[in-house]
């Protein structure tokens, strides 16, 4: 169909190999299955080369709290499901400067989760000092070369409320 290219062996010990356009693979929202036929168009008295294959999409979702304003920490997270291997990179970010809070950001601490089978959950802990008013932030992850996509960045909200 549109927008899939599959490449299948032509020799023994070659790959096959199928891409997803983006436009196709953002309309995934579940594993789906592909089987993929191939004919030899040299040898047509070859049996059919048939491969399915199941497509997990890579899911983040945006962790957001409420917070009394000025009062406690609170962590924020991403929870990024669909993963083959553990992330990549995990970087942090105030969303309405691209300051990077990951390392080194006094009132920030970051932790990148554990790889969970097929998930990870990375959180940001807020200091009470950085609750003053509503802020959002950019967790941006990159999965591992084999899950093969590139950075994904997911708004997370901070709401603050006074008494």
């Amino acid at each position: 169909s549109s927008g899939i290219n599959a490449e299948w062996p032509l020799r023994p010990g070659q790959t096959p190999k199928l891409t997803i356009k983006t436009a196709i693979l953002s309309t995934i929202s579940s594993a789906t299955s592909y089987k993929c036929s191939v004919t030899s168009g040299c040898y047509p008295g070859s049996p059919v080369y048939e491969k399915s294959v199941v497509v997990t999409p890579i899911v983040v979702t945006a962790g957001n709290r409420e917070v009394l304003r000025g009062t406690d920490a609170v962590v924020i997270s991403c929870k990024v499901t669909g993963l083959t291997a553990a992330l990549q990179t995990v970087k942090w970010q105030k969303s309405d400067d691209a300051t990077d809070v990951t390392t080194g950001e006094t009132g920030y601490t970051s932790n990148e989760g554990l790889f969970d089978g097929d998930s990870q959950t990375t959180t940001l802990t807020v200091a009470s000092a950085q609750n003053t008013a509503d802020s959002t932030y950019a967790c941006l992850i990159t999965p591992a070369a084999q899950d093969d996509a590139t950075e994904v960045s997911t708004v997370v909200t901070l709401n603050t409320f006074s008494e």
